[in-house]
């Protein structure tokens, strides 16, 4: 629970956050410590195709604490990707959890539904491949748990058109599905954005962006630093 534990306060904050790391990094390992955490005061709910999260038993891996699970079981991976999508809604239908774990969102339709779920006010803590914010916004499948992109034209005298000499922009189209962002760098290390929108916004004009770099070094020692990217 080494990087679960850098994001106490924002899971304590009851913030949807999106987990987003290349693969073997890691983030199946955090969506677990996160979930353990989560549960132990607040129903959670692991929808769990693969069974990578909560084990593939009947009951749920001692390792995600007193989260409960839904399998959404499916044989092929074309099939999982509808699987988790009903079944991201199912649990929030039937069992109305205040938390709802998801693991390697990856589709528009995941995307979707995930959006569909954030309205209805439960948390969100997901994951999904890519290795920073850019990468989001440029898969077409994904792009919307940030909020999306759409296409603008300035007008004269729009400050922005005067401040960046653009006239044909790209701006966010909605709010972002996730408040939190978490860019998982290292098993000891992580970028968090801590204003989704903000960040986003901030990328399609090519401003900076803020982020808070987390990490423990082996002393286990916590570290926080504040950096623009």
């Amino acid at each position: 629970r080494i990087l679960a534990g850098l994001l106490e306060d924002i899971l304590a904050d009851s913030k949807s956050i999106l987990i987003l790391g290349p693969p073997g990094v890691g983030k199946t390992t955090l969506l677990r410590a996160c979930a353990a955490r989560l549960s132990e005061d607040q129903s959670t709910v692991i929808v769990d195709p693969a069974g990578e999260i909560a084990g593939c038993g009947d009951e749920p891996h001692k390792s995600v604490g007193r989260s409960l699970k839904d399998m959404a079981y499916s044989r092929s991976p074309r099939s999982r990707s509808e699987a988790r999508r009903e079944a991201m809604t199912r649990v929030v239908e039937n069992m109305t959890p205040k938390v709802l774990v998801v693991d390697e969102i990856g589709t528009k339709s995941e995307a979707s539904a995930a959006r569909t779920i954030g309205e209805r006010g439960v948390q969100l803590v997901a994951t999904a491949h890519g290795h920073n914010i850019f990468d989001l916004l440029a898969n077409t499948e994904l792009r919307d748990l940030v909020g999306g992109l759409i296409s603008s034209t300035l007008g004269d005298d729009n400050p922005r058109y005067k401040e960046f000499g653009r006239k044909n922009i790209q701006e966010r189209s909605a709010r972002p599905v996730f408040s939190t962002l978490v860019e998982l760098r290292t098993p000891f290390s992580v970028a968090v954005h801590m204003d989704v929108a903000g960040s986003v916004d901030a990328a399609l004009l090519g401003a900076p962006m803020p982020v808070q770099v987390r990490s423990r070094d082996p002393t286990g020692q916590m570290h926080v630093e504040l950096a623009r990217i």
